[in-house]
């Protein structure tokens, strides 16, 4: 298992994956330059403990410490230091189409360069490596790199340097009132103060929770309009930072919203702290549906096989063949999984039979976001739930534990 560290740190060495030992001679990275490049990558998140490598076990690897084997395997960083950085970092479960990490890499460029390593040298300049086949020959189908850059500043970071992040949650639509839920998301749009639309991490000793959306829209996945039960909708989401759990913490409310549960102006009310000091205690939407879509950066222009178009459409068959493999395999799995169960009940039944109990009594449901419901004996509005610590007075607990664990010295 690999940690990347902060920019310029060294991964450490019992955290390497474990290689076959080399046959024949060694392989000497001391003939080869560096370049600084970012790398645009894929993955679907169902099989990952998340995507940032850890320090302790997991029960499921993470992305990074698959990526991480691939560049040290196809010797493209040999573990002493390749100033890593992210963009954003998703949780066990979530997938990501556009995630985007930035470091050194081994490079075919010339060895007499200051510090060794190529910084912002435009595409085309020599015959460079082919990052993205080499990596996509060794990481498997869940996770692909897409594209890569070499035009980027030293000082460019992939968390910091991000101007703008967008998320996508997929819904099944289930009856849910998609109009009330549009008249909720709108009231996301603009900067506000989240701080009832997250999960506190009082080790970040956050105290400022204002974000900023630009986009937080509700609609058919492509041509679906469909209103039973498998009809999907998509909920767009874009801004230019977030905090931990928000996105499932804001589709969680919507869901409240579209089932009747709660008014649409609940949204409103959250966001304004005089009504809402503190966050009422509910439950996340589900992980599964859940997809960093994209990451937006100034000037930065991706590349397959730079100004190779042979290259490029060799790399493009190749990424569109493996995705294509991956979906037509899901697609099976998903046709056979539907036709079992309509093996138990017809299309018109389902419905009904989940809403209601063993003796024909009607439930109250409570979507999470993957399309199954969990009952409710008795719905208990927001504003009548219990409250979270106020952050200030989590962040003042959590210190008083370190200092006291600490021996009262910070």
């Amino acid at each position: 298992m690999i940690t990347p560290l902060a920019t310029g740190d060294s991964l450490p060495a019992s955290k390497k994956p474990k290689l076959q030992p080399p046959k024949g001679k060694a392989f000497d990275m001391s003939r080869y330059s560096k370049r600084y490049i970012a790398l645009k990558f894929a993955y679907l998140g169902w099989p990952y403990q998340g995507l940032a490598a850890q320090n302790e076990p997991t029960a499921l690897p993470t992305v990074e410490e698959v990526l991480f084997e691939a560049l040290e395997k196809s010797k493209l960083i040999d573990g002493d230091g390749c100033k890593f950085s992210r963009c954003g970092r998703t949780d066990k479960g979530v997938s990501a189409f556009g995630q985007v990490c930035a470091l050194e890499v081994r490079s075919n460029g010339p060895l007499d360069v200051e510090g060794g390593v190529h910084v912002n040298v435009p595409s085309g300049a020599w015959e460079e490596l082919a990052y993205v086949e080499k990596l996509n020959r060794l990481l498997p189908p869940s996770i692909r790199v897409l594209s890569w850059t070499p035009e980027i500043p030293a000082d460019f970071s992939a968390r910091f340097s991000c101007t703008g992040r967008h998320y996508k949650y997929f819904l099944m639509r289930n009856g849910l009132d998609v109009e009330a839920m549009r008249e909720a998301a709108g009231y996301f749009v603009g900067e506000h103060d989240f701080r009832n639309f997250c999960k506190l991490d009082a080790t970040k000793q956050i105290t400022s929770f204002k974000r900023g959306v630009k986009r937080a829209t509700i609609s058919p996945v492509g041509d679906d309009a469909g209103e039973g039960a498998s009809g999907m909708l998509v909920f767009d989401l874009e801004g230019t930072a977030f905090l931990w759990h928000q996105v499932r913490c804001m589709v969680a409310i919507l869901l409240l919203v579209g089932q009747g549960y709660e008014k649409p102006t609940i949204v409103r009310d959250l966001l304004d702290i005089g009504k809402f000091p503190t966050k009422p205690i509910y439950d996340m939407a589900s992980d599964l549906p859940l997809v960093l879509y994209d990451c937006e950066f100034k000037g930065v222009k991706w590349e397959r096989g730079g100004a190779d178009p042979l290259a490029e459409a060799r790399i493009l068959r190749g990424l569109v063949s493996s995705l294509y493999s991956t979906w037509h395999e899901e697609k099976l799995k998903e046709t056979m999984a539907r036709h079992l169960l309509l093996s138990v009940a017809s299309a018109s039944e389902i419905e009904g039979i989940l809403a209601m109990d063993e003796n024909g009594k009607e439930l109250n449901l409570n979507q999470d976001g993957t399309g199954f419901a969990k009952p409710v004996k008795h719905y208990v509005p927001l504003e009548k739930r219990r409250r979270m610590r106020h952050f200030e007075e989590a962040n003042e607990v959590w210190m008083q534990k370190k200092l006291k664990a600490n021996g009262g010295e910070m």
